[in-house]
């Protein structure tokens, strides 16, 4: 982009390969771009003001070409938290959570140290959640949020995806992290039609193999190099839990409500799966 179309910006230094933002010239929108070079600034409030003029795409959905909304927004509600989508204006507390190194220790991101990380999370939010990528909620308590939930790896030909969840330190220990799983859970083997869910934790944390196995997860092997953290490799433990599992637990009978339709991607019918070959032979 010429630099006599860009105007830099004065706030949050990030370093070369960080998302910044940039208003381009005669175009009421900033984009989201890779810097170039060190050192160049992002004004957070501007990548704020832009999810909310984008607005309700991002809160709600990508637009097609004719500028229609195609998905609209889920909410689950259980006994005390509701889940639901990230908008722009849960960008701070997604930092303040965030930005803390004990709650990113096993992650391969984080921790923020500027808020323009998390408004670009939630500005990618919509276009994943329409390509069947991710499908993320805020994990909501009191009306604040304190943590993220959701679906990724999704394979509609098996019915199968993987299950991630965290929460910000003060949560920790609280029922948070059981009712959120419970209400993801319903999500994925009652609306979605899954027949397995996948979790990973990484072979330190003893706490997220523990809080896995309350729930019901299966433990079922060591993946060996599976996530890399910057330049280190970890391995991780692998569990799974299936939908008669989850029928039998005392997690399917709590109250969950799901209101909305959730993204079409996520829907597993019948023409979400391959068609029978008449050879028999079952398609790889």
């Amino acid at each position: 982009m010429p630099e006599a179309c860009e105007r830099r910006l004065e706030r949050g230094q990030l370093t070369s390969g960080i998302p910044v933002a940039r208003r381009v010239r005669g175009e009421e929108r900033i984009r989201l771009v890779q810097a170039g070079q060190p050192g160049e600034r992002v004004d957070v409030q501007i990548v704020r003001e832009l999810l909310h003029r984008s607005g309700k795409a991002t809160d709600r959905s990508p637009r097609t070409a004719r500028g229609r909304n195609t998905i609209a927004p889920v909410e689950i509600a259980g006994p005390s938290l509701l889940l639901r989508f990230a908008s722009a204006g849960d960008v701070p507390d997604l930092f303040r959570l965030g930005a803390d190194p004990e709650v990113t220790r096993f992650f391969s991101w984080g921790p923020y140290v500027s808020e323009a990380e998390p408004a670009a999370y939630v500005h990618r939010l919509a276009g994943e959640r329409a390509q069947g990528i991710r499908l993320d909620f805020l994990i909501v308590r009191d009306g604040r949020p304190i943590g993220v939930t959701g679906l990724s790896e999704l394979s509609a030909r098996d019915r199968r995806a993987v299950v991630g969840t965290w929460l910000g330190r003060s949560h920790w220990g609280t029922g948070a992290n059981r009712e959120s799983k419970t209400l993801i859970a319903h999500l994925a083997f009652a609306v979605l039609g899954l027949e397995r869910l996948g979790a990973y934790a990484e072979v330190r944390n003893g706490r997220s193999q523990t809080a896995l196995e309350h729930l019901g997860f299966q433990r079922e092997g060591l993946l060996r190099r599976w996530h890399r953290h910057g330049e280190s490799v970890h391995d991780v433990l692998l569990y799974s839990w299936l939908r008669s599992e989850w029928g039998r637990s005392e997690l399917a009978r709590v109250p969950v409500q799901v209101r909305g339709e959730p993204p079409p991607a996520f829907l597993l019918t019948p023409s979400a799966f391959p068609k029978p070959v008449s050879s028999g032979v079952v398609p790889s």
